[in-house]
């Protein structure tokens, strides 16, 4: 299974756990997850998966995306795959989502200014692509 090696209960907001919390004891094992995707640490205690997600305090280091996007975020689909020491990246959407906030991808041969921000590992910086030069890549549809 894929899942966070380590949490520390009672603790909320975080997104690393130092070598010295696992060393002491804070930190509690990861060993299991129960049929309802609930993880299940060292001590038998359950964590229910309900209580992580985007917009949650409660954070474990590695985990995400568990709660569905809703509103426009949720018009997006995206699938990634680790192959070969390559990332590849898929992303899906309507064109015409007929959300205000929401560009519509309509006229065809025209192009659109996309970018987008990657986590690199680095829990609370995005990398950029490009670096901090704001660089945009361009989409056109035939």
């Amino acid at each position: 299974m894929n899942l966070p090696k380590y949490w520390i209960p009672g603790r909320s907001d975080y997104h690393w756990i130092m070598q010295s919390e696992i060393d002491n004891g804070a930190a509690r094992e990861i060993v299991d997850m129960d049929a309802s995707g609930n993880l299940v640490d060292q001590d038998g205690t359950v964590l229910d998966r309900t209580l992580f997600g985007y917009d949650s305090a409660l954070v474990i280091p590695s985990v995400f995306g568990i709660r569905p996007a809703t509103g426009s975020r949720g018009d997006v689909d995206a699938w990634y795959q680790w192959e070969n020491g390559r990332w590849y990246l898929k992303i899906k959407r309507v064109r015409d989502t007929g959300n205000a906030d929401d560009v519509q991808f309509t006229k065809r041969n025209t192009p659109y200014q996309f970018s987008i921000g990657v986590m690199n590992n680095a829990s609370i910086a995005h990398a950029t692509p490009g670096g901090w030069d704001g660089n945009a890549y361009e989409l056109i549809l035939e």
